[in-house]
């Protein structure tokens, strides 16, 4: 249906409406030089030939050739419109046209059909590079996390060393300082032994003589 509106289109496009004629379908007619029948013929038309009117006698054209020449011709042999063999010629020529356009526009959207088909795997690809991004970002994210983590861990461990260390320290102290006392208590004692040892030696013997003087 598009092409038949086409063709009528061109078809009446192609139709001059002025006072344009042309030589009706397979005739050839004199041009004579004057609208009897003994005017002398001047030039031949063919099928197809246009012309201006000039004025018209009877049944007689007084004619313009496009170059210029001018004569009569008899109006039966004209017509307003185009032949059908030049009319469809014509619209032979166009409807190529139109198929050739109508062939371009296919191989253009065929290309443009590829071109969306390759668009949409770049598109498809990028989707999966982007999510690849984001797995790999939220990975690394993690990882940077990490050394934070360690960094506050190894802040902690610092302070409870530093505790614990101090805590050493304190009880190292309190050791040294039982230590002490365990060695003054060693000492007294010793020295206490000593001191009992000492007055064990001098009263045993004042014993024993006490007694040999009351045997005596």
């Amino acid at each position: 249906m598009k092409y038949i509106c086409l063709l009528f289109l061109l078809l009446a496009s192609s139709v001059t409406m002025a006072d344009t004629r042309y030589v009706l379908d397979q005739l050839l007619i004199s041009m004579r030089d004057g609208p009897d029948a003994e005017a002398q013929s001047i030039k031949t038309l063919r099928t197809g030939d246009v012309f201006e009117v000039l004025e018209e006698q009877d049944d007689q054209l007084h004619i313009k050739l496009p170059d210029g020449t001018e004569g009569w011709v008899r109006t039966k042999y004209t017509s307003q419109s185009p032949p059908a063999s030049m009319a469809l010629a014509d619209l032979q020529q166009k409807f190529d046209r139109v198929q050739a356009a109508n062939t371009e526009l296919k191989s253009q959207l065929a290309q443009i059909k590829d071109e969306l088909g390759d668009m949409s795997k770049t598109k498809n690809q990028l989707e999966r590079q982007s999510s690849k991004a984001s797995k790999d970002l939220e990975r690394l994210s993690k990882v940077a996390a990490k050394p934070l983590e360690l960094e506050q861990l190894n802040q902690e461990l610092i302070t409870q060393n530093e505790k614990l260390t101090s805590e050493n320290d304190l009880l190292k102290s309190e050791i040294g300082e039982v230590s002490q006392e365990a060695n003054r208590g060693w000492f007294m004692a010793g020295a206490g032994v000593v001191v009992l040892g000492l007055a064990i030696g001098l009263i045993i013997p004042r014993i024993r003589w006490r007694r040999r003087s009351s045997y005596w």
